[in-house]
C-alpha cells in the first residue's frame, strides 16, 4: 500500500526531467500495481491455506 503512492511521486519526479512528457502516470501506476499486488495476496493466500491444511505432526517429524 505504500509503494503505490511512492512510485507514482517518484515516477513524478524522473519525468519533470524530459521536455515532452506525459500529463497522467496514474494509469500505468495502476495498471502495474494492481495485478503486482493481487498476485502478492493470492500467493500468500495459497501457501497460507496449504499450510493450514498440513498435519503438523510431519513438519515436527523433520525438525
Amino acid at each position: 500500500m505504500v509503494a503505490l503512492p511512492a512510485s507514482y511521486f517518484t515516477a513524478n519526479i524522473y519525468l519533470d526531467f524530459f521536455p515532452d512528457r506525459p500529463e497522467s502516470a496514474v494509469g500505468i501506476v495502476l495498471g502495474a500495481g494492481i495485478p503486482g499486488v493481487t498476485l502478492s495476496w493470492a500467493v500468500a493466500g495459497i501457501h497460507a491455506l496449504k499450510i493450514a491444511g498440513s498435519n503438523p505432526v510431519t513438519a515436527l517429524r523433520y525438525e
